[in-house]
């Protein structure tokens, strides 16, 4: 396998550090539990991405939102992030140098890759919550703000950055690894000035969620308070329900990749726990899955459309066992069967 090229010192110093401590010491039922609970996680987080992404397809209206393409990318970068560590992370978890060494060139190439669509992810993060705050607040230059066009141009723009903040990890004073012996990613150089690149890029896209969001809150609370004179009780709670589930929905959001974001930048500094590490890299698994999440319990246009989709596969999964149990029917039978399908509901 080969291995890292460029300063041989940082790669003695990770080699050092883990001599130093017994984390390169398989822990058998340690590392199956946390395989465990990764690909759990990740098999969830791909089933409900793939979901959002067919519900979003399928339906003739939400395809053409601008909202919804963003939707849409948030979770292809999930489902990116999920592939790239059942490919890869998850494995070398379970069978260490057997399957990838700490500093082989794939460990740098897949969190190349890794860190491309995380920051693609973490920039759109910050797209949506401007999109939100312009079509609440500004509904009327909203479609011209967000034209199918602009939103192209935003989507693209969002992808290239996010390969262009990753690129330095190509370069020996930027590499970024997976410890498979620690749980976690670390760079390999102790002091290396890229981690400012990554606080500086999460920083601000989690200070413009909060900035909008906030203004939406505001907003709403504001709306609120204005016409709970003019309006009947029943209305005003519907009214306050509403925005409790905006509150819930937009928080959540925030809150897990700002614990993520938080917990991988200083956690690490301050504890020698894998366990510590363990946690710190699950969040990642979890932010993977806490959008579609969030958008399957307060998107009921994106819920109806995925229950319809359950609803057609389980109907052509019976519309198969149907024509095999049909094929050794009689004609007059099986013609009775079509007439009983016939009768259902279309998707």
């Amino acid at each position: 396998m080969d291995q890292l090229e460029g300063n041989p010192d940082a790669g003695i110093l990770i080699s050092e550090t883990s001599t130093k401590t017994p984390f390169n010491q398989n822990d058998t039922l340690g590392d199956g539990l946390v395989v465990a609970v990764w690909t759990i996680a990740s098999f969830y987080g791909l089933l409900t991405n793939i979901l959002v992404l067919l519900a979003i397809a399928r339906h003739s209206t939400i395809r053409y939102s601008v909202s919804y393409w963003m939707m849409a990318s948030l979770s292809v970068c999930d489902i990116v992030m999920l592939l790239l560590c059942l490919w890869y992370v998850i494995p070398s978890t379970f069978w260490h140098e057997q399957y990838m060494s700490l500093y082989c060139k794939r460990n740098i190439v897949g969190m190349f890759f890794y860190n491309v669509f995380w920051y693609t992810g973490v920039v759109q993060l910050a797209a949506v919550a401007v999109n939100r705050l312009v079509s609440i607040m500004y509904p009327i230059s909203y479609k011209r703000l967000f034209s199918k066009f602009n939103t192209a141009v935003i989507l693209t723009g969002c992808y290239v950055l996010g390969l262009s903040v990753s690129i330095p990890a190509l370069f020996p004073c930027c590499y970024t690894i997976y410890n498979h012996y620690i749980y976690v990613t670390m760079y390999v150089s102790e002091d290396t000035m890229y981690f400012i690149v990554d606080a500086v890029v999460n920083s601000l896209s989690l200070v413009t969620m909060a900035i909008c969001y906030g203004a939406i809150l505001m907003r709403v609370r504001r709306s609120h308070q204005s016409t709970k004179k003019h309006i009947t009780g029943a209305a005003t709670r519907q009214l306050s329900n509403r925005e409790m589930r905006l509150f819930i929905q937009f928080s959540v959001v925030s809150l897990v990749f700002a614990v993520t974001f938080v917990t991988w930048q200083w956690l690490p500094r301050i504890s020698v726990s894998k366990w510590i590490y363990f946690v710190t890299t699950s969040l990642f698994f979890v932010n993977n899955c806490i959008n579609p999440t969030v958008y399957l319990i307060f998107n009921s246009l994106l819920r109806q459309e995925i229950f319809r989709l359950i609803c057609c596969w389980q109907k052509v999964v019976f519309v198969n066992k149907r024509n095999v149990q049909t094929a050794n029917t009689s004609s007059d039978e099986a013609e009775a069967v079509m007439v009983s399908m016939n009768g259902g509901t279309e998707c």
